[in-house]
C-alpha cells in the first residue's frame, strides 16, 4: 500500500513538471516575458578645470648703484707732477762755486734751463724766486697780465710755455735778503687755495722743490715752526730741499732737512751737473 502511494506521488510530480515546461515554451512564443529595459547610463559630470593661479609678480628690480667715478691711470710716458720750484736769488748766489768759473746763480740757471727743455710732457711747473721778496714768475705772456699765477702744462718741446719758462730763468737777477721761511709757507698755502685746480678724474703729485744757499734772514713773521706746522697739515705735498754750494756740515743743511718731507728728500749740490740730476729726480713722479 505504501509503495502504491509513492508511485502515485511521483507520477503527479512528473505531470506537474511537464505542464510547467510547456507553459514556459508558450510564454516565450507570445512574448509573455518582457526584456528588462537597459538602464540609461548617466555620463559623468564634466569636472571643470581649476582656475589657473595668477602668475606671481616678478621680483623687484635691484636698485642700480651709481657708477663709480673712474680715475684714469696716468700714462707712464707722461708726468703727473705739479711742481713749485723755489729758487734762492739772494745776493750770496752771486758768489762763485769753489774751483769753478761760474756763480751759483749761473749754475742754477744752467741746470734749470736744461730741465725746462727736457722735463716730461704733462708736468705743470711754476718758478718762484725769493730774496727779500717773493716773486712768482708767469708761465706765459698771457699769464703775465694776470696778478694770479696758475699752473699750465709744460707742453711739447716747442711749446710757448716751455720757451717762456726758459726766458724767465735766463732773466733771473739777485737781490739782498733771504726770505726762505715765508716762501715755503706761501707755496704750501698755494696748494690749498682756490687758485690750485686739478683736472677732473685725474691724480696729481704736489711737489715743492727748494734751492737755497743761506739761512732765513728773519725778514717776516713766519718762523721755522710755522713752516713745519703747515707742512704737517699738508702731508700730501712733498717738500724736497737742496743746499747749494754748502756741505752736510753746514747748519743750513739741518734746517733744510727739517723742512723736507723726510731725510731722503734733502741733499746738497756743488755744481751745475749734479744740480741738474737732482732737480730732475726731485721733480719727477716718485
Amino acid at each position: 500500500m505504501y509503495h502504491l502511494i509513492l508511485i502515485t506521488l511521483i507520477l503527479l510530480l512528473a505531470c506537474v513538471l511537464l505542464s510547467f515546461q510547456g507553459y514556459l515554451i508558450l510564454a516565450q512564443g507570445t512574448n509573455f516575458f518582457t526584456v528588462p529595459e537597459k538602464k540609461k547610463v548617466t555620463p559623468p559630470k564634466k569636472v571643470s578645470k581649476p582656475k589657473a593661479l595668477p602668475k606671481p609678480l616678478p621680483p623687484p628690480k635691484p636698485k642700480l648703484k651709481p657708477k663709480p667715478v673712474v680715475v684714469k691711470k696716468p700714462d707712464p710716458r707722461r708726468s703727473i707732477s705739479d711742481v713749485i720750484f723755489l729758487l734762492d736769488t739772494s745776493g750770496s748766489m752771486d758768489a762763485f762755486l769753489p774751483e769753478q768759473e761760474q756763480s751759483k746763480l749761473n749754475a742754477a740757471q744752467q741746470a734749470l734751463t736744461y730741465f725746462a727743455k727736457n722735463m716730461r710732457e704733462g708736468t705743470r711747473f711754476q718758478l718762484w724766486s725769493f730774496n727779500a721778496r717773493l716773486k712768482k714768475h708767469p708761465n706765459s705772456q698771457a699769464a703775465a697780465k694776470s696778478s694770479n699765477v696758475v699752473f699750465e702744462p709744460i707742453g711739447s718741446k716747442a711749446s710757448k710755455v716751455r720757451k717762456h719758462l726758459i726766458r724767465e730763468v735766463e732773466g733771473l737777477e739777485t737781490r739782498g735778503g733771504t726770505n726762505l721761511y715765508q716762501s715755503v709757507f706761501q707755496a704750501l698755502r698755494y696748494f690749498r687755495s682756490s687758485l690750485y685746480k686739478v683736472p677732473p678724474n685725474t691724480t696729481r703729485r704736489k711737489i715743492i722743490v727748494v734751492l737755497a744757499d743761506g739761512q732765513d734772514d728773519n725778514l717776516s713773521q713766519v718762523k721755522l715752526r710755522n713752516v713745519l706746522d703747515a707742512s704737517r697739515r699738508n702731508r700730501n705735498v712733498k717738500i724736497r730741499t737742496i743746499g747749494f754750494g754748502i756741505s752736510t756740515q753746514d747748519p743750513l743743511y739741518e734746517v733744510l732737512c727739517q723742512i723736507a718731507s723726510d731725510r731722503k728728500s734733502c741733499t746738497v749740490a756743488g755744481d751745475a751737473a749734479s744740480l741738474q740730476k737732482i732737480i730732475t729726480s726731485f721733480s719727477e713722479d716718485r
